[in-house]
Parts: C-alpha cells; sequence; structure tokens
C-alpha cells in the first residue's frame, strides 16, 4: 500500500478501463490538490497495481445518511477500484482503510463511500470472502 505516484496513471487508468467500465476516464486528472484528495494504490510483490482508491478530505457532505452532530471536514470516497483476480483477497479493504487513516489525520470527523450501483457491485456484496491459497 502506497501513495499514487505520477508515472502510476497509465496503469491506474487501464485498470479502470478494465475493471470499471462504466467509469468515464476521458476527464480524469491526476493533478489535483493533494491536500484535497488522498490517492493510494495496492500492488502485487511484482509492482503491478491490483487496486486504487481516491477521496476527497476536506468534504462536507449533507445528503442522505449525513449526521450533522459531525462537522467538516469529512472524507469522501470517489472511487474504489480493485483488478477482478484481487478482488474479496483483502485488497478493497486495505484500500478503504489506507483512506481512512488520511481522513482521520486531515481531522475528517466523518468518511462515507456509496457503492456503485450495479450487478457486480451487487454480487460482491452479496458473496463471502475469498481465502488465499
Amino acid at each position: 500500500m502506497r501513495a499514487l505516484r505520477y508515472w502510476d496513471y497509465e496503469a491506474v487508468v487501464e485498470l479502470a478501463q478494465e475493471n470499471a467500465p462504466y467509469f468515464d476516464v476521458t476527464n480524469y486528472q491526476m493533478d489535483r490538490p493533494v491536500e484535497e484528495h488522498a490517492i493510494f494504490v495496492a500492488e502485487d510483490s511484482d509492482g503491478r497495481i491490483l487496486g486504487w482508491i481516491e477521496g476527497e478530505t476536506d468534504s462536507h457532505y449533507i445528503g442522505p445518511g449525513a449526521d450533522p452532530a459531525h462537522p467538516k471536514p469529512h472524507g469522501n470516497g470517489l472511487y474504489l477500484v480493485v483488478d477482478a483476480s484481487a478482488r474479496r483477497m483483502g485488497v478493497g479493504r486495505a484500500l478503504t482503510r489506507a483512506f481512512a487513516r488520511a481522513c482521520s489525520d486531515a481531522g475528517c470527523t466523518w468518511m462515507f463511500m456509496l457503492p456503485d450501483e450495479n450487478d457486480d457491485v451487487a454480487r460482491c456484496l452479496q458473496t463471502p470472502p475469498r481465502t488465499r491459497g
């Protein structure tokens, strides 16, 4: 687990295109201010990127499920993509935890991330984790 590096851009876009075809990479930019976004990648022992997460650490979410008892800033998870070969093995969980730590470090009092509404996500949420073997 590590912070995104600029030269990871191509691998991140490729991962999104292969594993999240609904994600529009045409307008995706890697030059957002670092102090407003946290971006992490998970990689295997060969350096291949298995997943990535990006989110805002200065959000002020007031939509459904928001609790007014939590003052801003809030953490807003924007993207979480894990390669199909690495799903249900803890990669997404580790990425989410890295983002949660970044939110905590930024003083966020609350964090949220909405799942995509598609059949693949529904199946993943209903499937028990795979074990490494």
